[in-house]
């Protein structure tokens, strides 16, 4: 299994942002819909009650394979979110299990086919989708401009990417600002 550098996560994220933003016809300053970007992919998002641990999930179908290039093909997953998480709250968890997706699933080969919390402590895999998804969502340079435009106010950050307050504070830790 890769281990991500940082960059590496803000890059891939990034590309991903772009590649969605010409897709959708919308400027890249605007704000990404994880749920549309996930039906775009092939994917499809489960809204589940809460069962435990393992209520948030990616789960990649079998049917996935590799044509004879070497590429993937037939890309089918399913994201499972919990259905009594706040609204505000759907896009930031869709996008980090697009991140287990594309950090974790594409690059390792599609060695493993489900991925889910088993506790609350953080690893790795974990620290690297929560950075994908916050890059995803508030690109660097978006977020520092309008976290000054702001006054450093996390709820106006919040609200203006759409995210959970704690996510806008993450970000601002991560970059540097707060």
């Amino acid at each position: 299994m890769k281990n991500w550098c940082e960059t590496d996560i803000e890059n891939l994220a990034g590309k991903l942002r772009k590649k969605y933003a010409e897709k959708t016809s919308q400027a890249a300053t605007d704000n990404v819909d994880a749920l549309d970007l996930t039906l775009r992919l092939g994917g499809r998002v489960e809204y589940v009650p809460f069962i435990g641990y393992g209520s948030e999930t990616l789960i990649i179908d079998e049917t996935i394979r590799k044509d004879t290039n070497g590429r993937w093909c037939n890309i089918g997953f399913r994201i499972r979110v919990e259905k009594n998480t706040p609204t505000h709250h759907h896009n930031l968890k869709i996008a980090r299990e697009l991140g287990h997706f594309f950090l974790h699933f594409l690059k390792d080969n599609g060695r493993d086919r489900v991925f889910r919390r088993v506790s609350y402590a953080e690893d790795d895999r974990r620290r690297e989708v929560t950075r994908f998804a916050l890059a995803l969502l508030m690109p660097q340079e978006d977020y520092v401009t309008q976290y000054n435009t702001s006054n450093g106010d996390l709820i106006k950050v919040a609200d203006a990417f759409d995210v959970p307050i704690v996510a806008a504070e993450v970000r601002a830790k991560i970059l540097g600002v707060r």
